[in-house]
């Protein structure tokens, strides 16, 4: 689980230390929201992670990687009745400017447990953006765009306003 940068693979996405921390705030009920391009592809593809990483994440993040999205416009739709009645679509940024790095490719997540789903997922292929999970001990939502590059005020205000709904309700 490992940060590309320049020079390959060198920092972990979970490390122990991380990890013992979001399962200790989970089981107290917690609700957490990941967001990024590579979180879990670098789980996955790095030559330094391992099958334990991976268990983990299905385990306690409830996600699967099922590949990375890299074509499309940079929508997301939500799934009708998921966030929203009638869903909303997003725009992350995938253009090169001084507002915003672009977002070269994106994760496909899918649901690792019974209690998990997809909540939305990319325009273009229908593959699953995102994944929220509800179990006795707490909610997760993971994104596969990192938030932050949705530039429309607007729309990342929307999103997650939903969001917050989404994993905050009794």
């Amino acid at each position: 689980p490992i940060g590309r940068a320049v020079m390959g693979y060198r920092h972990e996405v979970f490390t122990d230390a991380l990890r013992g921390q979001i399962e200790l705030y989970m089981r107290g009920g917690g609700a957490l929201l990941i967001s990024g391009c590579y979180a879990l592809s670098d789980v996955w593809q790095s030559p330094l992670a391992e099958d334990d990483d991976r268990a983990w994440v299905r385990s306690v993040l409830g996600v699967e990687y099922a590949g990375q999205s890299y074509r499309g416009g940079g929508i997301v739709r939500s799934k009708p009745r998921t966030l929203r009645r009638k869903g909303f679509e997003v725009r992350f940024n995938q253009l090169l400017g001084a507002e915003c790095y672009a977002v070269e490719a994106c994760d496909i997540i899918t649901p690792a447990s019974d209690n998990a789903h997809s909540i939305m997922h990319y325009d273009t292929t229908e593959h699953s953006a995102a994944v929220v999970r509800r179990t006795e001990r707490g909610v997760t939502m993971f994104l596969g765009f990192p938030i932050e590059t949705i530039i429309d005020e607007y729309e990342r205000d929307m999103l997650m306003r939903n969001i917050l709904k989404q994993i905050l309700k009794d």
